[in-house]
């Protein structure tokens, strides 16, 4: 034992000074394992079933809350779904149409218009430059202008007027405005059939002419110059082609060629579906995070738990072996006294050539410093882990429960069996 002091090594001069020499040592020794085994019950860790159950509670809570509220948001999709398919169906009864709403490719017709552009823009600036009527840069500045305007135009008129030059064609019940807007419509298509007519007049007539500022110059360039030509009447083809072209993906590269009836379709169904799909997807990793930030926390206060667990079980360990050395110490210095009381027996009994008894030597007052061992006499019992098994089972079963619900919410959504 450490700092354990023999009184045999100091060779003291009887027996009584030995024993005295043990007990103070013995006593000193129980003093400090006494207070050691203060210590370590004042240490014992104490871990209450309470916390793991307030994580586990708090997670479970969370989870099923997650899904209630799913499921009260397809609740509300579903609804939302039936009133839009309702209100998808009055346009069509509006409207007499029969028809599925067509769901034109926007960024398809935006590169077909853009290819025709340039296309027509090159054609347009090599007629311009061949025969030296302008530069390769002024030819190519006018082609890329023309080709701009007449696109432009040209989708504008096929996407308003002609769109609404049908407007509730076919409906079973007319009103009065709907042939008015029919009318309007018409007349402001036939206005931008005239601008275009009169773009691609006068890009031929720069053509003829070689100069932007002549063109209505007649006595320079008659009017019957123009279609003799043929790079005049060139131009003017490349244009009408490419206004034909942009009026037709107006009419219908956008958007149904009725108008609203594209977006009808899409709120009643692939804006629900994007919604539900959306909803379906955040409910499902909004779950997943609360089971995981629930498990870390059980996990870590488990861990937590066992690592003081340990500690203290080692401490308690480490005690036991000390107050055993210390036991074990006191009997060898018990049997140190009585061979040592035996000895002087005989030497006295040599010297006055008579038997001698050995002293009394009250060892039970050496005896009585020795302590109990063992964790149960020692009182100092090591804490059991808590059982962790179920609380994950029970994270595990609120996870699965609120995906299950949240799967069959997202399931229920209503899903079109005809095209709209």
């Amino acid at each position: 034992m450490a700092g354990f002091f023999s009184p045999r090594d100091s060779k003291p001069s009887s027996v009584g000074h030995r024993r005295a020499a043990y007990l103070a040592s013995f006593r000193s020794e129980r003093s400090g394992l006494t207070l050691a085994l203060r210590r370590l019950r004042s240490s014992q860790p104490q871990f209450s079933p309470s916390q793991l159950e307030r994580i586990v509670a708090s997670g479970v809570a969370e989870m099923d809350a997650l899904a209630s509220q799913s499921t009260a948001q397809f609740e509300r999709l579903t609804h939302a779904r039936l009133h839009a398919y309702r209100a998808h169906r009055a346009f069509q009864d509006e409207h007499g149409l029969t028809a599925p709403a067509t769901m034109p490719d926007i960024l398809s017709t935006l590169l077909v218009l853009m290819i025709c552009g340039l296309a027509e823009a090159a054609f347009t600036a090599v007629l311009m430059i061949t025969g030296g009527k302008m530069t390769i840069l002024e030819g190519f500045g006018y082609g890329a202008t023309v080709a701009c305007v007449n696109l432009a135009v040209g989708t504008l008129a096929g996407f308003l007027p002609l769109r609404f030059a049908g407007f509730k064609r076919n409906a079973p019940d007319p009103q009065a405005r709907d042939s008015l807007i029919r009318a309007v419509s018409w007349a402001s298509f036939g206005i931008a059939l005239v601008v275009l007519s009169v773009l691609h007049f006068a890009a031929a007539r720069v053509r003829v002419t070689g100069s932007a500022t002549g063109i209505f110059d007649f006595p320079a360039a008659s009017f019957g110059a123009t279609f003799a030509d043929y790079y005049a009447l060139g131009v003017m083809a490349i244009g009408a082609v490419g206004a034909v072209l942009a009026v037709f993906k107006g009419f219908n590269g956008f958007s149904d060629p009725v108008p609203g009836y594209t977006d009808s379709r899409r709120a009643a169904g692939e804006r629900i579906d994007a919604h539900g799909q959306e909803a379906f997807s955040d409910a499902l990793e909004t779950l997943a995070e609360m089971f995981a930030r629930a498990g870390d926390e059980a996990e870590s206060l488990l861990s937590a738990e066992d690592d003081r667990t340990h500690s203290y079980a080692d401490e308690s360990e480490k005690l036991a072996r000390r107050i055993a050395d210390h036991n074990a110490l006191i009997e060898t210095a018990c049997d140190d006294l009585i061979l040592s009381a035996q000895e002087s027996a005989s030497r006295q009994s040599f010297i006055l050539g008579e038997s001698q008894t050995p002293d009394a030597l009250r060892l039970d007052e050496l005896k009585a410093l020795a302590l109990p061992e063992g964790p149960e006499v020692l009182s100092v019992p090591v804490p059991q882990g808590l059982d962790h098994t179920d609380a994950f089972t029970r994270l595990q079963a609120a996870h699965d429960a609120g995906a299950s619900m949240i799967r069959s919410g997202f399931q229920r959504l209503p899903h079109r069996s005809h095209p709209l």
